[in-house]
């Protein structure tokens, strides 16, 4: 084994550097804010609606893990209706919307939790019977099941002193180590 001829001080300082590379190689706390196009809508979606359970889609993207949904009062989206952060597909399944003119659009979210840019807000007009109308309380998402926690994204959100916590803590360890074996 090499590190045996190595004085203590060489062997810490090459074990702290390999730390250092180990964490800004492989789990970069200073990437690059990326830019995520907005997503196209392509799909065909309903412009008009009369059921009072509906589905949305927008083409998916490579670079995302995650999409941002808004429902919006005016094409602006000044106004929000309902909000569905992190929707890990390319579609929703919307319910219980009162009748009216609607705008939608959608955004993407990388692994880094960055947002990307919005999408051109898509019209919809919602016109339900009130037969088939329900009731309901302020609207809100939680209608919709979150998604399963990405253990990467949420590695990669932690702020940049928790890396050097974790770097402290190796150098710790490593120093406990080498005291043990040494003894």
């Amino acid at each position: 084994m090499p590190w045996i001829f190595l004085s203590r001080k060489q062997t810490i300082k090459g074990i702290t550097f390999f730390c250092f590379v180990f964490i800004f190689t492989f789990v970069n706390p200073l990437a690059q804010e990326s830019q995520i196009e907005a997503p196209t809508i392509s799909v065909e979606n309903p412009i008009e609606v009369d059921s009072p359970e509906f589905i949305l889609s927008w083409d998916a993207l490579e670079e995302t893990n995650f999409y941002n949904f808004e429902l919006c009062a005016d094409a602006a989206c000044d106004t929000k209706i309902r909000e569905i952060p992190k929707a890990g597909m390319p579609t929703v399944t919307l319910k219980d919307i009162e009748n009216g003119q609607y705008f939608w659009r959608v955004s993407g979210m990388d692994s880094n939790n960055q947002s990307g840019k919005y999408s051109t807000p898509q019209p919809l007009v919602v016109s339900i019977l009130p037969s088939l109308s329900k009731e309901t309380s302020p609207v809100n998402a939680t209608d919709i099941a979150e998604p399963e926690p990405n253990i990467q994204a949420i590695l990669l959100s932690l702020p940049w002193y928790i890396y050097l916590i974790i770097l402290a803590y190796l150098v710790f360890i490593t120093r406990t180590l080498i005291w043990y074996i040494n003894k």
